[in-house]
């Protein structure tokens, strides 16, 4: 007898452990109103092919809402006929995620379930099939979505996806009360409470619609002009056919005729300043002289322009340490 009663005593514990451990499956009431409001499809978003389909939905309870929030408690799922794609809960923000609120489902360009772009899908919301609902859990859903974007380029559509976020946020900020977007002098912007919210609900939100987002980064769109040489070719070809043209010297020594050039009227400018400074035997002529001269070597088309450039501010700088550097008499 007192054996028996020891195994009535164990197995009452091991009943009692396994009602501790084992969780109750949780219940839940239908909600007074379950409705998708609306469904935007975009393509293209972070990388080519991409898809995002952002959802707006409705989920009511009257007076109060269930233990559960709307994240445990609902799920939507994109379907192809009777095929799930993908599936996402809400995003238990404000009012543990009932009343208004949105979600996204978004496939990369190598996912292997990328929906055919712009068929016939079909967006449910419906209840946590885990839960007991006292019967079918609650459904709703819509086979004609309101946008299919026809963008086909990244920047259009992330310029789409702003505008879009920052529609869905005013209309948030109307329905809960709190402040979802921030107008500034250089547009508006998401608020702390907007961009808190949306980047839960849609992936990579910042990479996607970086103008909706304050400090927001955007591609820079660098324009590359090419220098203007109209001037230094202008003066290039000033001494054709002149008789400063040394083309036919240049071309019985094989060089170019600027090449020629510019040597021989070197040779002629050292030959002027050597005769100028000879008679007094001071060289500071020489240099006060050598600016003018390479400047009227350049305009005259004798000197290639850049060379003129350098060797003339060469010139004037050795031109001010002449006239102003004075060595102390020690």
């Amino acid at each position: 007898m007192q054996g028996l009663t020891r195994l009535t005593s164990i197995l009452a514990l091991i009943v009692l452990g396994l009602l501790l451990v084992v969780s109750p499956v949780l219940a839940i009431d239908p909600p007074d109103a379950l409705q998708i409001n609306s469904v935007y499809a975009y393509q293209h978003c972070l990388e080519n092919n991409d898809q995002l389909y952002i959802v707006e939905y409705t989920i009511t309870y009257t007076p109060t809402n269930p233990d559960e929030n709307a994240t445990e408690a609902y799920l939507g799922r994109l379907m192809d006929g009777a095929t799930e794609l993908k599936a996402t809960a809400p995003y238990a923000f404000f009012d543990e995620g009932y009343g208004t609120g949105v979600f996204a489902i978004y496939f990369p360009a190598t996912d292997p379930d990328l929906p055919t772009w712009a068929s016939a899908l079909t967006m449910r919301l419906e209840g946590n099939p885990t839960l007991d609902w006292g019967g079918v859990p609650p459904n709703t859903a819509v086979s004609t979505f309101d946008v299919w974007s026809s963008s086909t380029s990244i920047a259009t559509t992330q310029a789409e996806l702003a505008s879009r976020i920052l529609y869905l946020a005013d209309k948030l900020e109307q329905a809960w009360g709190i402040n979802m977007i921030d107008s500034t002098g250089t547009g508006s912007y998401l608020s702390d409470y907007g961009a808190s919210y949306f980047s839960n609900v849609i992936p990579n939100l910042r990479g996607m619609a970086p103008k909706a987002l304050a400090g927001g980064t955007t591609a820079i769109e660098w324009e590359v002009k090419t220098p203007s040489t109209t001037y230094a070719d202008d003066r290039a070809v000033s001494v054709d056919d002149t008789l400063l043209d040394v083309q036919k010297v240049a071309d019985k020594w094989g060089v170019s005729r600027m090449w020629m050039s510019t040597l021989l009227y070197m040779i002629g400018a050292v030959l002027v300043l050597y005769a100028l400074v000879k008679p007094t035997g001071s060289s500071r002529g020489l240099t006060l002289l050598s600016a003018p001269i390479v400047i009227a070597g350049g305009y005259l088309g004798m000197i290639p322009l850049l060379a003129t450039v350098l060797l003339g501010v060469t010139a004037f700088a050795l031109s001010l340490f002449v006239l102003f550097y004075h060595p102390s008499g020690a």
